[in-house]
Order: structure tokens, then sequence, then C-alpha cells
């Protein structure tokens, strides 16, 4: 920037932000509503807890960079959005029912899952982000609240949005956020809910490589995660069909165990310098590994 030009990074910024929004809509404009539901309450979170303003002027600029990243954003996306809204108001998407939209919703029974994969579940219903993931991101939300309470908050949402009908949630938003109405498997955006939960896990692997944690915390918080894992996999081969118990146990006792090494790597990791994140890489690696190969389905090369 040059000398007497202060407000030239800001509306750079707030374009460059607006331009990314387009550019989803321009990607796959399915994806823009969950896109608006996330950047704008993030961005209101992140105003409100930074510096407050202290006059009308600062007021002005940042409405003013709203402003710059709105037109941004309709610039680039009217060349699809313009053809698409006509469309729409001719295809059966225009008058697509609640009962239609909310097709493929996330069943209430599957949110456990959270804690150990349904390896035999439907893809899109799959609420598995890991459970060396999940420790780390509980360690984030639990012991570093304040910084992470967004995004702790941004997961539960778009967990409960994926309940369809089955959350006081859905219905709410289905009438305020543009294009919502016309998507139908609201059980996509677990997509969000595992990437704030990622971010949250971001926020606990840097405490433990910190060394801002006692140990003994983070015990505790695993003895929950496995204690709720056992009883989540207890209640799910109460209600399967017998012989299928063996089947059920085995990821929630794998979830167990690597919940187990997690606790063991973050006492080492408070002593191994720069490069324990690497230790962690591995086992997040080894986790979700372990669950894409279960889920593939290997066929002879004749079929």
């Amino acid at each position: 920037r040059k000398v007497g030009e202060p407000a030239l990074p800001r509306v750079r910024s707030a374009a460059l932000a607006g331009a990314a929004a387009g550019l989803v809509f321009l990607i796959d404009p399915r994806w823009f509503p969950y896109v608006l539901m996330l950047s704008i309450p993030y961005a209101a979170w992140t105003a409100a807890h930074s510096h407050k303003p202290t006059g009308s002027s600062e007021w002005g600029k940042g409405f003013g960079s709203l402003g710059v990243g709105a037109l941004a954003t309709v610039g680039i996306a009217a060349v699809l959005a313009l053809p698409l809204g006509e469309f729409l108001r001719l295809s059966s998407r225009a008058g697509l029912s609640s009962a239609e939209a909310t097709a493929f919703s996330l069943p209430l029974g599957k949110l456990p899952n959270l804690l150990a994969p349904d390896l035999a579940g439907w893809p899109e219903w799959q609420t598995y982000s890991g459970a060396v993931v999940l420790f780390l991101a509980g360690v984030g939300l639990f012991f570093d609240w304040r910084r992470s309470a967004f995004w702790g908050g941004a997961a539960g949402a778009m967990l409960l949005l994926g309940l369809g009908s089955g959350s006081p949630l859905y219905p709410l938003l289905r009438t305020v956020v543009p294009g919502l109405a016309q998507l139908r498997v609201p059980a996509r955006s677990l997509f969000l809910s595992g990437f704030a939960i990622s971010i949250l896990a971001g926020y606990g692997l840097h405490r433990i490589l910190t060394g801002e944690l006692a140990a003994k915390r983070v015990v505790r918080l695993a003895l929950a995660i496995a204690v709720a894992t056992l009883i989540s996999g207890w209640a799910a081969a109460s209600r399967a069909a017998p012989g299928a118990s063996l089947t059920i146990w085995f990821p929630h006792l794998v979830s167990v165990g690597l919940v187990g090494i997690a606790v063991a790597w973050a006492a080492a990791s408070r002593r191994g310098g720069g490069r324990a994140w690497a230790g962690w890489l591995l086992l997040i690696l080894l986790d979700l590994g372990l669950v894409n190969f279960a889920t593939l389905e290997v066929r002879p090369g004749a079929e």
C-alpha cells in the first residue's frame, strides 16, 4: 500500500473475502447457503471480540467493508446466479415441500457415532471425525472455551441442522437463509460440523504442545470420552441382531484404544519439543485411515 492510504488493506481484505464467497457459488451453489450460515456469524463474532469501535467513523468503515465484500460476491456470482434464479422458478425446486427437502436427514440415533464410526452406514450420515480429533477438540473446547466457544457452537448448530425436521433449528433457518429452502439432504451440514471440530482440535493441539494444560485434566477428559464411547457401544449392541455384537463393539473399542494412545502421547508431547505434532498427525492418519479402509468394498475386476 502507499503512504496515506490506510483504508486500502481493509478494502482489499473485504473484496477478497467476498470474492471467495462468490467463487464458492460458482463451484457449487448448493454450498453457498452453508457459507452464509458460517461466515456471517463468524464475522460478527470476530468483530465483537476485537477492539471496540471508538466512534461513528469506525462503524462506517465496518459497514463499508461489508458492502465491498457483498459487491464482490454479487459481481462474481452473478454470471451463474442470474440464469440459475430464472431456471429455479421454472423447475420443480420452486415448489419443494418441507418433507421433500428433509429427505435423508440425519437420524437422531446417528449422533453417538461421533464417538465411533458406523462402518456399514450411509456415507452422508457419518458424523465421525476421528477419536483422536474428538479428543483434541474436547481439549480445545473445554480448556480454552473463551477462544473456541464460537466453533463449539458452530459444530453443535450444524449437527442440529443435519437432523432436518427433527431439530427446531432447521425450520427456522429454512425460512431465513437464502437458498436453503431449495436444498435437499440437510445432513450435508455435517461437512461444516467436521470443519468446526477440526478447528477446535487445532486449538486443543496448541494447548498440549505449549504445555499449558495440566496432565490430570487431560486424563479426566479422556476418561469421560472413553466411558461415553463404551456406553454408546453397549447401547448399540443391545439393539443389534444376535451375532452382530462383535461387529458393533469393534469400532468402539478401537476408539477407546486410540483415545488412550492420545493421552499417552499428550504426556510425551510436553517433552517432545517442536516435532511432537508429527506424532499427532500419524495418529490421526491411522485413525481415519482405518475407517476409510473398512468402508472400501473390493470387487473382482470382472465386475
